[in-house]
C-alpha cells in the first residue's frame, strides 16, 4: 500500500512541447506528440466511482490510451461504474468545494496539486464547451469553477506554514517547467491536461500574499476574527468548484477524446454470473485501428470486486471484466473491499493492526446559513472562501513533511490511533464558503442563497449501513442531532456551534434561516506525517485491483492533478515505484 506523492519530477513538463507543436489550450496530446510513450500493458480498465477522482482518472487513462502505439488485437477500454443514478450515496454531490494555491496543513504536495489543478481549469472549461475536439466552443456559459479568491486566517505560525509551502511548490513547478521540452521529448513524462492560458505566461495562478487583520478588515469589512487570529493569507486565484459540474465536464471531455481517437462509446461485453472464466476470452478478438479506445459509463451499483472483475447489482449485467479494476468509491471503498473479501480486517504479519485500520470515514455536519440576495449582491459580493483557524491547540513550528515531527500522544484507546495533521487542524478550524445558490428541492420551491460552513473533530463511522444512514437520513434535514461530545469524548462542532462561529466572525450579516447537511470524508487517522497523502493500494494488483482512498476531505478541488499522477502510474505499472 502506497501513498501519494507518487512522484515529484514528472508533472507539468509537457507544457512547452505541446504548445509549440499545436498552440493554444491543449487537453490531450496526439500520437505525433507522444509517439515515444509505450503501449500500455493493460488494455481495459474499470473505474468504480464517478466522483471527481474517478472521473478524472478515467479521462487521463483514455488520454494515455489514445496517445499510445496500440499493438493490441482488442480495443482498449475504460468503463466507469457510476452508482449515483441508482441511489448510491456520495460525499461530493454538493454545490461547492473549495480550492486554493495553499494548503491549510502546509503540505507541499497538496499545495502542488492545488496549483496544477487551478492551472488546468481554464483549458478544461474551454474544452467542455466544445461539441467535439475539432470545433470551437458552443456554450461559453458553462462553468464549474468560480474564482472568488481564498483566505486563510489564524495565528502567525499557522499562516506562515501554509505560505512557505506555497512558495516552495510554486518555485518547484516553475523550475520543473523550464526543462519540459527535453523531458517530454524523451518520452519519460506523462501527457498533461494542465496548460497555461497564454504562451507568454509562466503561471495562471497568483502567489498568495500575507495580510494583517487591519488589511483584512479594510478589504472585507464584514469580517471580525477573534483575538489571536493575527495573520491572514490571501490567494486571488482560488475559489470554489461545483463537483457535479466538474464531473460532467470530465465525462464530456473523456467521451470527446475517445471519439477523436477513432471510436464512439459503445456497450461493454460482460459474462454471466455462473461462467467461472477468468481468462478474459469474453473480449472480441477483432483487429482495431491504432489509437482506437472505447469509453463508456454504466449506471449501476457494484456489489463486489474480484479478480479482474466487478459484480453489479443489475440483473442484466451481473459480471463485468477488465484487466484492471480501480476502486474510487470514496467512503464506500473500504466497505466494498471488505465485502469482497479483501483484507480490510486482516492483520499484517508481525503486526497487531490491519492494513486499512487507520483509513476511516468520518461523518461531518455542514451548516447552511441563508442570506438574502441584497447581501449577496452587496457587502458579500467579493467574499472569498475562508479557512478560519479560530481555536488551534497544536505545535505548528514543525513541518508536516518532516519525518522528525514531534509525536502526538496516543489516546487511551490504543486500538484507535490519534488523528493525523488533517484531523488536528480540522478540530480547531472551519471552512466558510461565500454565498452558494441552492435550487429548490421540490417542484415550485424557490432556491436560496446559503453561506456554507463545516469543520470540527472527525467522528468515525465504518460500515456501509452507517454511511448510508448518515448521508440519506441527515442530508439537508435542518436538525441538530449531533451532541457536543462524541462517543470517545471528543468535542464536535454541531450545527448550532457552527452557526455561532459564523455569526461571531460576520456579526453584521443577517442570516434568515439555518439548515444542515450531512457529509462524509475519508482520512488516514494515523498520526504520522506521511498520513496526509492519498492512499493508493496495490496489495492485490495480482488480482487486477487497485484502491484509491483517504482524500482527507479536500480531494475534490485538486482532483485533476491527483488523478493525472495516479493514472500515469497505473498505466505504466509504477504504483509501487
Amino acid at each position: 500500500m502506497h501513498r501519494l506523492p507518487l512522484f515529484r519530477s514528472h508533472y507539468n513538463y509537457h507544457y512547452s512541447i505541446v504548445r509549440r507543436l499545436h498552440g493554444g489550450d491543449v487537453l490531450y496530446t496526439t500520437s505525433a506528440v507522444t509517439s515515444a510513450v509505450p503501449s500500455a500493458s493493460s488494455s481495459s480498465y474499470i473505474v468504480v466511482g464517478n466522483g471527481p477522482i474517478g472521473s478524472s482518472i478515467a479521462k487521463h487513462l483514455v488520454q494515455l490510451l489514445a496517445s499510445a502505439n496500440n499493438n493490441n488485437k482488442t480495443t482498449p477500454k475504460v468503463t466507469i461504474i457510476d452508482g449515483k443514478g441508482v441511489g448510491v450515496g456520495s460525499s461530493h454531490a454538493d454545490k461547492a468545494r473549495l480550492i486554493r494555491t495553499f494548503d491549510a496543513e502546509g503540505d507541499e504536495e497538496w499545495t502542488t496539486w492545488n496549483i496544477r489543478s487551478l492551472q488546468s481549469f481554464p483549458a478544461i472549461e474551454k474544452m467542455w464547451h466544445k461539441s467535439s475536439l475539432l470545433e470551437e466552443s458552443t456554450n461559453k456559459n458553462k462553468s464549474f469553477f468560480t474564482q472568488c479568491g481564498a483566505l486563510l486566517m489564524g495565528d502567525e505560525e499557522f499562516v506562515r506554514r501554509s505560505k512557505n509551502a506555497a512558495d516552495k511548490a510554486t518555485m518547484m513547478l516553475s523550475s520543473s517547467s523550464l526543462s519540459s521540452s527535453s523531458a517530454a521529448a524523451a518520452g519519460k513524462l506523462p501527457p498533461t491536461t494542465t496548460n497555461k492560458t497564454s504562451s507568454s505566461s509562466t503561471s495562471t495562478v497568483a502567489t498568495p500574499i500575507r495580510m494583517s487583520p487591519i488589511e483584512c478588515q479594510q478589504k472585507w469589512p464584514f469580517l471580525k476574527p477573534k483575538v489571536g487570529c493575527d495573520m491572514a493569507l490571501f490567494d486571488s486565484s482560488g475559489g470554489i468548484i461545483d463537483p457535479n459540474a466538474f464531473i460532467e465536464a470530465q465525462n464530456t471531455i473523456t467521451t470527446a477524446i475517445a471519439a477523436a481517437a477513432g471510436t464512439n462509446s459503445r456497450n461493454v461485453t460482460t459474462i454471466d454470473d455462473d461462467n467461472d472464466n477468468n481468462n478474459k476470452n469474453y473480449q472480441e478478438a477483432t483487429t482495431v485501428p491504432p489509437n482506437t479506445v472505447e469509453f463508456g459509463i454504466i449506471s449501476d451499483e457494484v456489489l463486489k470486486v474480484g479478480r479482474n472483475r466487478v459484480e453489479l447489482a443489475s440483473s442484466t449485467r451481473k459480471i463485468l471484466c477488465a484487466d484492471t479494476v480501480i476502486v474510487c468509491g470514496g467512503s464506500y471503498t473500504k466497505p466494498l473491499l471488505k465485502n469482497s473479501g479483501y483484507y480490510c480486517c486482516e492483520k499484517k504479519k508481525n503486526s497487531s493492526s490491519s492494513k486499512w485500520e487507520t483509513i476511516r470515514s468520518s461523518k461531518r455536519i455542514v451548516a447552511l446559513l441563508e442570506v438574502s440576495a441584497d447581501f449577496v449582491q452587496g457587502i458579500l459580493k467579493d467574499m472569498p472562501s475562508i479557512k478560519y483557524a479560530f481555536d488551534l491547540d497544536l505545535d505548528l513550528n514543525t513541518n508536516p513533511n518532516d519525518e522528525k515531527m514531534m509525536p502526538i500522544p496516543e489516546r487511551a484507546d490504543a486500538a484507535t490511533p490519534t488523528a493525523g495533521e488533517q484531523s488536528r487542524v480540522e478540530a480547531g478550524s472551519v471552512y466558510i464558503l461565500p454565498p452558494v445558490w441552492y435550487p429548490g428541492e421540490r417542484e415550485g420551491e424557490k432556491g436560496k442563497w446559503f453561506i456554507k460552513i463545516g469543520g470540527g473533530d472527525n467522528k468515525w463511522i465504518d460500515t456501509k449501513n452507517e454511511i448510508d444512514d448518515w448521508l440519506f437520513n441527515n442530508n439537508k434535514s435542518g436538525n441538530d442531532d449531533d451532541d457536543d461530545e462524541d462517543d470517545d469524548g471528543n468535542t464536535t462542532l454541531s450545527v448550532s456551534r457552527l452557526e455561532d462561529i459564523v455569526r461571531s466572525l460576520m456579526p453584521t450579516i443577517q442570516f434568515d434561516s439555518v439548515e444542515s447537511m450531512a457529509c462524509v470524508t475519508t482520512v488516514d487517522s494515523n498520526s504520522s506525517p506521511q498520513s496526509n497523502g492519498i492512499v493508493v493500494d496495490d496489495d492485490h494488483i495480482e488480482d487486477g485491483i487497485i484502491a484509491i482512498s483517504a482524500c482527507q476531505g479536500k480531494g475534490a478541488g485538486p482532483a485533476e492533478a491527483i488523478s493525472q499522477d495516479i493514472a500515469y502510474k497505473i498505466y505504466h505499472n509504477q504504483i509501487n515505484q
